[in-house]
């Protein structure tokens, strides 16, 4: 069956992702796996935000709390790793994306506290990333982020050379067989972001391994009436 991502947790539901409200608003719907963005601040925090900087100025720049209260200014309840750990330790599963490499032993540090490999995958753009995480703990699965360079539509080479579990391909790629490459190499593909239920429903019928959107309940639907359809006589 195939995995649903909320992106950002429910980020098409509220108005802002990689924040509390939309964590809870993935638990909400039910949705079990949530996607979030990792980034350092200038004290070497790991902070839950997907752009570099905040309000303009470099994250690079802020020390957390600087941070924080700059996200408040713009309405966003802003959390990092150890407290979005902390909070859903038995409530969700995680696809951490790295946004950043340099501080992956950290991040390992903090997630084995409340997640086990079955419950938290990595996933990056950088191979550096993907291959330091695999070298320093292989349980946790970890995936290549791939978008829409040239490069990406055969990365074989890519994958191989970083030991990355599995592909996440951006779902504009599967058209040029894509899918059908990543299957000759034995690796499963969660592709990014689907939003549309037509694609959504394509994708679990060519039976992608995840589907990571900023609609989860959509995607749960979908899901549910294929499983459903599946049961009939």
């Amino acid at each position: 069956m195939t995995c649903i991502v909320a992106h950002r947790g429910a980020s098409g539901l509220v108005a802002h992702g990689n924040t509390k409200e939309a964590f809870d608003a993935a638990v909400a719907i039910g949705c079990n796996w949530v996607e979030l963005d990792l980034r350092r601040t200038r004290d070497g925090t790991l902070l839950v935000h997907h752009d570099p900087d905040i309000r303009g100025v470099p994250l690079r720049a802020l020390d957390v709390e600087d941070a924080l209260r700059a996200g408040r200014r713009d309405g966003l309840e802003l959390m990092t790793l150890h407290e979005v750990m902390e909070r859903y330790a038995t409530t969700l599963c995680f696809d951490v994306e790295l946004k950043e490499a340099g501080y992956e032993q950290r991040v390992l540090d903090t997630v084995r506290r409340s997640h086990t490999p079955d419950r938290l995958v990595f996933t990056s753009f950088l191979e550096s990333a993907v291959s330091t995480l695999r070298r320093l703990d292989p349980d946790y699965p970890t995936g290549l982020l791939l978008g829409q360079e040239t490069s990406d539509f055969f990365p074989k080479k890519r994958l191989h050379a970083c030991g990355a579990n599995f592909a996440v391909p951006h779902r504009s790629m599967l058209g040029l067989g894509l899918l059908r490459r990543l299957r000759s190499m034995g690796l499963p593909a969660w592709i990014w972001t689907v939003n549309d239920t037509r694609q959504m429903r394509a994708m679990m019928e060519l039976g992608v391994a995840g589907i990571i959107t900023d609609r989860p309940d959509l995607a749960l639907a979908v899901r549910a009436s294929l499983h459903a359809r599946l049961k009939e006589p």
